[in-house]
């Protein structure tokens, strides 16, 4: 599992995930910045959805796109009534 703020600072290893025919999953969400806020604020959200904060409805980074422009088969989950196990 991988948070999309790990993942463009490490977007080269797609070519690894491709090449080793590798499973992995990516959040929408910096997952330690939730963990800290967890344990040192009483869970006290910021706002640390990454995306354009105009069209909060839009996926933003679209990480399907640079998936898929790697040849990597992906899929977006984003409702937690879907089982995750389906769209790997």
């Amino acid at each position: 599992m991988n948070g999309d703020g790990s993942f463009i600072m490490n977007v080269q290893d797609l070519a690894t995930i491709k090449v080793e025919n590798l499973s992995v999953k990516v959040n929408q969400y910096l997952g330690m910045i939730v963990e800290l806020e967890d344990q040192y604020f009483k869970e006290n959200r910021a706002d640390l959805y990454l995306g354009d904060p105009l069209r909060k409805s839009e996926i933003f980074l679209d990480m399907l796109k640079f998936v898929e422009a790697c040849g990597i088969p992906a899929a977006r989950v984003t409702n937690q009534k879907i089982d995750v196990r389906a769209a790997i």
